[in-house]
């Protein structure tokens, strides 16, 4: 009920502040109004300012390693279940894996001329692994 409520009233403004909402999303911000008690306005503000805090870190790990990095909704979704939810675990997490990524991430701009990539579920549950993968089948191809 309160994922209806939401989409209801707070859609247009997930919208205007360019937040695609995803079902796990959804269940996030309505488990986090019920948690908390807290106002579905607040709950939304709240996941706003934390997507704009993945966004920036998005950009911070692409000035660190050379190369444009996003995440995958998948990506975003799995951050955004990490507890806590908070704008300080979110900042630690994105310098583990600038400094995890920044090695491989140069190899690929600098060997293969790669200059984007998009970080999957992966990327964010075994940083090292993903990366590994990720450099070891692009020198394969």
């Amino acid at each position: 009920r309160l994922q209806e409520l939401i989409i209801s009233k707070r859609q247009k403004y997930l919208h205007d502040n360019a937040i695609k909402i995803t079902p796990t999303m959804l269940s996030l911000m309505a488990k986090q109004c019920q948690d908390q008690i807290l106002d579905i306005s607040d709950a939304c503000e709240i996941f706003v300012d934390i997507i704009n805090h993945i966004k920036e870190c998005e950009k911070n790990i692409s000035a660190k390693c050379g190369i444009h990095v996003t995440f995958s909704e998948d990506a975003i979704d799995r951050i955004l279940a990490r507890h806590p939810l908070k704008q300080s675990a979110i900042h630690s997490l994105c310098e583990t894996l600038a400094t995890t990524f920044e090695y491989g991430f140069g190899l690929l701009q600098q060997k293969k001329g790669i200059d984007q990539v998009v970080i999957p579920v992966s990327g964010i549950d075994n940083p090292e692994l993903y990366i590994n993968d990720l450099v070891r089948n692009a020198f394969r191809e």
